[in-house]
């Protein structure tokens, strides 16, 4: 799962990996839940709260990848995650199985501010349930990852253009 070409010690927004926890701990019980699940939901959350107060809820960069949005700095977070014992990843053994992840304990809450809680809390009751190939198909309906050219970061304003399908979602 983690690429060994880029820096595991690279230091990583707390805010990121809680978010990362908060979101294992609501949805990983389902399961269809796997990486690119959490990958969507982590940019579903950080660009709705964006298009609401100007600025996400991780300062994570996301990167227009095949499948959907991929937020960059996703393995660095997971490995530091898990050799801080809050989580444990079970990489898959076949090409068509996901990654699994478990909570070796519950998330502290205190980076986190209670709107950005209840809006992630809205994504994961909206999206959280879906399969990898259905929120992906979702995610390349939304303006941001439209617009923007493969492999290149995906630019947080182009929100504001959103077509209406989208808006309807989340509301």
């Amino acid at each position: 799962m983690v690429n060994m070409t880029i820096p595991l010690n690279k230091p990583i927004n707390e805010k990121f990996k809680e978010a990362i926890l908060y979101i294992l701990s609501k949805c990983n019980k389902n399961r269809t839940f796997g990486k690119t699940v959490l990958y969507k939901l982590l940019y579903f959350s950080d660009f709705n709260f964006y298009q609401l107060h100007y600025e996400s809820i991780t300062g994570q960069k996301y990167r227009k990848i095949d499948n959907g949005p991929a937020p960059i700095d996703f393995d660095i977070a997971m490995h530091q995650l898990q050799k801080e014992g809050k989580i444990k990843i079970k990489a898959p053994k076949e090409d068509y199985e996901q990654y699994l992840f478990s909570l070796e304990e519950a998330p502290d809450i205190k980076f986190l501010s209670k709107e950005q809680i209840a809006l992630i809390d809205k994504v994961c009751s909206k999206l959280g349930n879906l399969n990898a190939k259905e929120i992906s198909r979702i995610s390349h309906q939304d303006m941001p990852w439209e617009a923007t050219k493969p492999n290149q970061f995906i630019d947080y304003d182009l929100v504001f253009y959103r077509e209406e399908g989208i808006l309807k979602l989340f509301e």
